[in-house]
């Protein structure tokens, strides 16, 4: 499988993008994406959004959903990586948690953009070769 041009979306987009009244271009930019075959997700993604539902029908459906992107596996070298980079990033005063530290590094490996509403990526990605694309909380 090839991981050029894919975006991976990020727990903090989904959220956003999933709630009823969120931000128009949030939603419009991850419709963008999904019309274009170029979401993708990850492990630990999947668990933060599904650990998040409060109904079984909503928990099947999302997990139909998400079954339907590409979908980026962490290899067992990523977690060498993480510490490297969760290392680097305490030595400079910052503290990211280790569910950022692995979504940013699964995006570096497969270089995807992330796309996100997280502050922590930005941090890394002035830190590291993570590319992103920040999407505003406010609306329009």
């Amino acid at each position: 499988m090839t991981t050029e041009g894919l975006v991976l979306i990020d727990t903090s987009v989904w959220v956003s993008a999933l709630r009823p009244r969120s931000v128009k271009k949030t939603k419009e930019q991850v419709g963008r994406v999904l019309d274009e075959d170029r979401a993708a997700t990850c492990g630990v993604i999947i668990s933060e959004i599904l650990s998040g539902t409060r109904r079984k029908k909503e928990y099947h459906d999302l997990s139909a959903d998400f079954g339907a992107l590409h979908y980026l596996p962490a290899p067992e070298p990523i977690w060498v990586k993480i510490s490297e980079l969760g290392f680097r990033l305490r030595a400079k005063g910052f503290h990211v948690p280790n569910t950022d530290l692995l979504i940013a590094q699964i995006a570096i490996e497969n270089g995807c953009m992330l796309l996100h509403q997280d502050s922590h990526f930005d941090l890394i990605a002035r830190n590291s070769s993570l590319k992103t694309v920040t999407l505003s909380k406010k609306g329009l």
